[in-house]
């Protein structure tokens, strides 16, 4: 049973610290969560770019 306090203590002492840590710097996270998300973005955006050119050329064959 000492195991599994243990274990519990850790974990809340580790959810407060991160708590603690997000309180003081969510202005930093938010900002990369931000940069993240737009990058993401232009990634699909760019997959999709290539994507649309290979069906473009698929139905140029299909012509030929």
């Amino acid at each position: 049973m000492n195991n599994y306090w243990g274990a519990m203590l850790t974990g809340a002492l580790i959810g407060a610290g991160l708590t603690y840590y997000f309180i003081n710097n969510e202005e930093k996270i938010s900002c990369a969560v931000s940069r993240i998300k737009a990058t993401h973005q232009a990634a699909r955006d760019c997959f999709g770019d290539i994507e649309e050119e290979l069906e473009e050329l698929d139905d140029l064959e299909d012509l030929v």
